[in-house]
């Protein structure tokens, strides 16, 4: 498979934090400052890019640089004077701008996002106080248990974090808001059995979905780590895989069962691409269930 040409100031850089990879753009203007960007895709990083090299044979460059410097400046100014600009809005903002750009999954905090807006939605950004995070916390709790609320304090606060840093407010009012008490769990950990009947009973159903339950289950990945898995960090004759930097920013080696063996022999390979849990239709990397039980029917068909 032919890869890209490499192009002179466009690159592609991988996000430590989510595993995104973007297209950037970096340069330096003629007084030897560095410009640099994140476009969404080469299409619109080659016209960056054509724009400033025209801007700079024509002596414009300066102008540009200021135009390019203050459009952030300017939508956030455009954002504040918004006649009415209440926690719904800045909800929505958040979820498009950041959310959607720095979450693996944005749809966890969506449903989150509903109930801020559902309880303190009508709220001026500029005018939110401790006391309405107090407000939510409260009517949140009378519907489900601390440990979701702590959830939604969560992104409550990350959203404010994005406010503070955007300047649609001066002082973050949520700083070392306490979360609520919630219950000590104990972790519980398939056994080797019921592992290997939740493999069983989720292969029938999607065998690609199968063998990720069970590299999980022998290996100890995490989900997307599991899901990030290329054919070129596993190692059959030497029987570990690799795992790339991740959360704890360490590349590490795992080694592996004869069962984790099998169960990665058991897919085929598909030319052209690289990640080993790839859906054959799309030829994209798989999108795991938030409960790998549900696609064996449910937990009782799988561990009862």
């Amino acid at each position: 498979m032919s890869q890209r040409k490499k192009e002179k100031n466009i690159f592609t850089e991988i996000d430590k934090r989510n595993g995104r990879v973007h297209t950037v753009v970096s340069l330096h203007w003629p007084d030897g400052e560095r410009f640099r960007r994140r476009c969404a895709n080469l299409i619109l990083a080659r016209g960056l890019l054509t724009r400033i090299n025209a801007a700079i044979i024509e002596g414009k460059w300066e102008t540009l640089r200021r135009d390019l410097t203050t459009t952030i400046v300017k939508e956030t100014q455009e954002t504040q004077t918004k006649p009415g600009f209440v926690i719904t809005d800045l909800a929505d903002t958040y979820l498009e701008k950041y959310c959607k750009i720095h979450n693996t999954r944005p749809d966890f905090k969506e449903e989150t996002l509903e109930k801020i807006k559902e309880i303190v939605g009508h709220i001026p950004v500029k005018q939110f106080k401790r006391a309405d995070a107090m407000y939510f916390v409260e009517m949140r709790g009378k519907e489900v248990a601390p440990a979701t609320v702590n959830r939604g304090i969560a992104v409550l606060s990350n959203m404010l974090t994005f406010a503070l840093d955007k300047g649609y407010i001066d002082v973050h009012p949520m700083q070392k808001f306490k979360r609520l008490p919630e219950p000590e769990t104990v972790l519980r950990v398939l056994t080797l059995e019921e592992e290997r009947r939740l493999v069983e009973a989720v292969m029938p159903h999607d065998p690609v979905i199968g063998v990720y339950c069970g590299i999980l289950g022998e290996t100890g990945l995490r989900m997307m780590e599991g899901l990030r898995l290329r054919w070129e960090h596993i190692s059959i004759p030497r029987g570990n895989l690799t795992v790339q930097a991740s959360k704890n920013y360490k590349t590490r080696e795992i080694p592996l069962t004869d069962y984790a063996i099998q169960l990665f022999e058991s897919l085929p390979r598909i030319v052209g691409v690289p990640f080993f849990f790839v859906n054959v239709e799309t030829r994209g990397v798989v999108k795991a269930p938030r409960d790998p039980y549900t696609k064996a029917g449910g937990p009782r068909s799988c561990l009862g």
